[in-house]
């Protein structure tokens, strides 16, 4: 099923189901404001036609399962008939080929002794084409929750701000957070431009980013105004994550994919720029919202293209303004050595 398919309450069902898989009809039906009814047939619907599937998973730790980390090393062009076997098995949870396909690495969760020692002992090591097999087993995941448990949503906490938006045309939808969202951006980027421009201590948080020796001179404490400069930057995040959290679900290995888009847009809009990181916020969410209609991978691959593209076009304009500097300074320079 194409995303222009799905209605509103599709999206909106869709969205609860992330949030708290395990709610009932009658529960989603009283946070979307339908009828029960109306819940069981569009679930209905999105599992025969768009392939909805809401599963469970054992927690295996607590069941007694142990899990172990497996590494082997196998003879060329073997690792994949190798690694297709483990994926069957019930046991593996997955399996990753490295070193050019002479290695695979896989998670295996034993339910049993008799289980490991069948795999370990008697399974792998009997195959010719396995040459090695080193095998740790997890003792502690040193994380706050099981990883089953790791996903969260501040969405069930706002309450319909989370689903209502305003409808444009049949096709489009301004969502009442997403406006809530970029409105307090817009005011954050204006405090803090006026914070830095016509403040004490934004001149001193500018001068020191510029030279911070010459700062000290003139009687500006530098590890006060980083200590400063670090508490904004921490604030600005939070209010960030609060918003993220509002929006889509989130845990503790989000951060390496936000720090990209992070990293994206500030290069579109340009370095030091405060309205171009906003601009180049807008540039990237725009290009992956098109290439989502595209195809599911679509919503990346289009932002990383667009990202390269302005990159590219950045380092040629340099390239060209070093160049022309360099032309204008060989003349003088050969006059300055004929005698």
């Amino acid at each position: 099923m194409k995303t222009s398919q799905l209605d509103e309450v599709d999206r909106q069902l869709l969205h609860a189901l992330v949030v708290a898989p395990r709610a009932s009809f009658r529960v989603l039906a009283a946070a979307l404001g339908v009828s029960d009814q109306t819940i069981a047939r569009r679930y209905r619907r999105l599992v025969e036609t768009a392939d909805l599937r809401v599963t469970g998973l054992i927690h295996g730790p607590r069941a007694g399962w142990v899990d172990w980390i497996v590494r082997l090393q196998v003879a060329p062009g073997s690792a994949q008939r190798i690694a297709d076997s483990l994926a069957q098995r019930p046991d593996t949870r997955w399996v990753r080929l490295y070193s050019g396909g002479t290695e695979i690495v896989c998670t295996l969760q034993a339910r049993t002794p008799e289980q490991r020692n069948a795999l370990f002992l008697r399974g792998l090591p009997g195959s010719r084409h396995v040459t090695g097999i080193t095998a740790q087993s997890i003792l502690h995941v040193f994380s706050p929750v099981a990883y089953v448990t790791h996903t969260r949503s501040l969405a069930p906490e706002i309450g319909d701000l989370a689903f209502d938006s305003w409808t444009l045309t049949d096709q489009i939808y301004v969502g009442h957070l997403a406006v809530l969202i970029f409105a307090v951006a817009v005011i954050l980027l204006v405090g803090l431009q006026l914070f830095l421009k016509w403040t004490a201590l934004g001149r001193a948080i500018r001068a020191t980013s510029e030279d911070p020796d010459t700062a000290e001179l003139v009687g500006v404490n530098s590890r006060a105004v980083y200590a400063l400069a670090a508490a904004i930057a921490v604030a600005t995040t939070a209010v960030a994550g609060t918003f993220l959290a509002m929006r889509a679900t989130f845990d503790p290995y989000s951060g390496p994919a936000q720090l990209i888009f992070a990293f994206e847009a500030v290069v579109i809009g340009g370095v030091g720029s405060l309205w171009g990181t906003l601009v180049g916020g807008i540039v990237l969410g725009v290009a992956q919202s098109l290439g989502a209609q595209i195809g599911p991978r679509g919503f990346l691959l289009t932002g990383h293209l667009i990202f390269l593209v302005v990159l590219a076009g950045r380092l040629f304009l340099s390239g060209v303004d070093s160049r022309a500097v360099l032309r204008r300074g060989l003349p003088g320079l050969n006059r300055s050595r004929s005698p």
